[in-house]
Order: C-alpha cells, then structure tokens, then sequence
C-alpha cells in the first residue's frame, strides 16, 4: 500500500525495503519502519498522515476507515490530484477525520 512511493531516497531506505548492502532487515511499507521519515513525499501533511495512521492502527483498519468515508461522500482525489484529506494543516487533524468521517476545524 504505502510502498516506496518517491525514488529520491530509495538509497537510504533500500537496507530496510530490499535488504540491500548486506543489511537483513525488510519491510514493504513505509509504516513498518520504526523511523518517523518526513523526507520527500512523507514531508507533506496527507502522504504523513496516512502512513502515520497505518502505523498505528494498521492497514486492514485504515483501508475500512477509507471504506466508510466514501460513502460517506469524503472523496480522496476531488478534483486532480485534490481532495477531502487535503484541507488539513496538521497530522493529528488528518488522522481523527480519517477515523471519524468528521471535521474538527
């Protein structure tokens, strides 16, 4: 899901995705690694906040929670590229309207 999703910095991660450079560690997302990167994408507040929100409370329970808000009407990609998880300034906010389906502005 929360693959690596921006090549820029694959050379810092691959020991921890691909096992590379004699390292053994390996996961397939992002919200496996125990580092809190904020580098490329993950510096933006959604790409963040939804991997944050799949490192706590698990992708199973993030993908039902995006279940439920589309129909509810919340749209992920609106118009481009935006959409209802965009208007957030903050981590926290994002993830409580990703559990909820409700603005807490």
């Amino acid at each position: 899901m929360f693959k690596i999703i921006c090549f820029k910095y694959l050379a810092e991660c691959i020991k921890l995705f691909a096992g590379g450079y004699g390292y053994e560690a390996r996961i397939g997302n992002c919200y496996e690694c125990n580092e809190k990167c904020r580098k490329g994408l993950l510096g933006k507040i959604k790409p963040y906040g939804f991997t944050e929100f799949a490192r706590r409370f698990g992708e199973e329970y993030l993908l039902d929670c995006l279940e439920r808000n589309e129909q509810k009407g919340i749209i992920y990609h609106r118009e481009g590229i935006n959409g209802d998880y965009d208007e957030f300034e903050d981590v926290e906010s994002l993830i409580s309207y990703i559990r909820t389906g409700n603005r807490h502005f």
